[in-house]
């Protein structure tokens, strides 16, 4: 289940939507938009405008706090009425991380940290075996929709800093 934090949320959610399909009939983005809306789970959305971040919560045991002998507590947990928190900030803009030059469209963005979580959540998933996958994921949707990013989510991306 979706819930939207705020109504521009949902807004722009469902405008990315709308313009997605309206070119690519069906896609993956509606494919994990779909997975989201009929999940067992309760997953929390909130796009924002300036705030600069990506956060990706849920209450799955993490395989990288457990080796560490750490539990999952306080900021690393989505809020209680809540299984997942997904908060990504649209107004930044990202390149890959070696070259710094390759965009990443924040539908990119969108849709790998959602199937992400998605992947953890319903699949339940250690975090690098969803990243991966989700990555492989990511490749399709840029075959399918080919302008959509000179770049993936999945690799290693950095803050363009030529518009911070």
């Amino acid at each position: 289940m979706i819930k939207y934090v705020d109504n521009f949320t949902k807004q722009k959610l469902d405008s990315i939507r709308k313009d997605l399909n309206k070119k690519y009939r069906y896609n993956l983005f509606e494919h994990v938009m779909e997975l989201l809306r009929i999940s067992k789970n309760t997953y929390g959305i909130l796009l924002t405008r300036g705030k600069g971040d990506i956060i990706n919560l849920n209450r799955m045991e993490d395989e990288r706090l457990t080796k560490l002998g750490k539990e999952k507590t306080g900021i690393f947990l989505p809020p209680n009425n809540l299984d997942a928190y997904i908060e990504i900030d649209i107004n930044l803009k990202y390149v890959d991380f070696q070259t710094q030059q390759l965009s990443v469209n924040i539908i990119n963005i969108i849709f790998h940290e959602l199937f992400e979580a998605y992947m953890m959540l319903d699949a339940e998933m250690q975090y690098q075996e969803a990243h991966d996958y989700v990555g492989i994921q990511e490749l399709a949707l840029m075959n399918q929709i080919s302008h959509l990013s000179e770049y993936i989510a999945f690799g290693k991306v950095t803050r363009d800093k030529r518009y911070s």
